[in-house]
């Protein structure tokens, strides 16, 4: 049986490179996760608000008032449980023409916070010019 010296052996150097390495591995997973919820929130609020603005332009049977148009939107806010109260409805100016404005902020859900990053909230709003 030989002996070698310490600085010579190299069994195990591939798990103290991992030990050393996996950390930074992770923390970029969940940095990319983190930015897929933040996009799909985002994508999802605009989609609900551009649904309901059209909706209460166009389609007063479904979307007459005011409450129906923000229960629309919620419901239009696909993947996400965002509450009707959440939305706002307005009669404005739609660029030149009078129109429907719909408008929403919602907090994101984020196991980043952990890390002592900032809460993110996502914000989206949309006009439709009126008939």
């Amino acid at each position: 049986m030989t002996r070698k010296s310490f600085a010579t052996d190299i069994s195990g150097a591939a798990a103290v490179e991992f030990g050393l390495t996996s950390p930074i591995y992770v923390m970029v997973l969940f940095g990319v996760f983190q930015v897929g919820i933040w996009l799909w929130t985002d994508f999802a609020l605009h989609r609900g608000v551009e649904a309901a603005a059209r909706c209460a332009a166009v389609t007063t049977s479904t979307c007459g008032d005011d409450e129906a148009t923000r229960r629309y939107a919620s419901k239009q806010s696909y993947g996400l449980n965002v509450p009707s109260s959440a939305f706002q409805v307005s009669r404005t100016t739609c660029g030149s023409v009078t129109g429907y404005k719909v408008s929403v902020a919602h907090a994101v859900f984020d196991f980043t916070r952990g890390l002592g990053m900032s809460a993110f909230t996502a914000s989206a709003s949309a006009c439709y010019p009126a008939n």
